[in-house]
């Protein structure tokens, strides 16, 4: 987690060099700092988060929701390592750079390689975790009966779905009832 939080304050830095001294696009430098502000708290709440508590309370659902997020963090964070367009500063723009300013280009490789070291630290991660939870004897069926037992017998929960069947069904019977013309 901190890896990555780290890599995208590399990011809006290196953005910053690569619009001020190599006349890059201020886009770039907009979208680092929105990465910053939106997916470091993100992370920690989505990935970060749910790993702690399926640890700490043994919940397959919390282990379900970690993999499922980190997954598609996995794939998100390996197109900013790579720096397709100007998305983030990553292999392909530092080196790209590399023809307008050596230094700026420095810069950038320093944020491809925070980005490849977060990278290869969730993907470390991911791999780990799953071993640990296959091997407790947890599966796809127990996350499921915690959904079910932990959402489902909430009151407020039973509550909203029968009101929400109540509705449907009486919308449905005035419709049928009202014929067609």
């Amino acid at each position: 987690f901190l890896a990555y939080v780290l890599a995208l304050v590399v990011n809006v830095i290196a953005s910053l060099f690569f619009m001020i001294f190599a006349h890059g696009p201020i886009g770039q430098l907009f979208l680092a700092c929105i990465q910053l502000a939106l997916f470091s708290p993100c992370s920690f709440l989505f990935w970060f988060r749910p790993v702690y508590k399926a640890f700490r309370n043994d919940s397959s659902f919390n282990f379900m929701v970690f993999f499922f997020v980190l997954f598609f963090h996995c794939i998100f964070t390996f197109v900013q390592t790579l720096g397709l367009s100007n998305y983030a500063c990553g292999w392909i723009n530092a080196l790209d750079t590399f023809s307008v300013s050596v230094p700026v280009a420095l810069i950038m490789l320093i944020s491809a390689i925070t980005f490849t070291v977060a990278l290869v630290g969730m993907v470390t991660a991911l791999v780990k975790v799953h071993r640990l939870y296959r091997g407790a004897g947890f599966s796809i069926d127990k996350a499921r009966q915690e959904f079910t037992n932990g959402v489902m017998s909430d009151s407020g929960v039973q509550r909203a779905t029968a009101a929400a069947t109540q509705a449907a069904a009486g919308a449905a019977f005035n419709q049928a009832t009202q014929g067609r013309f």
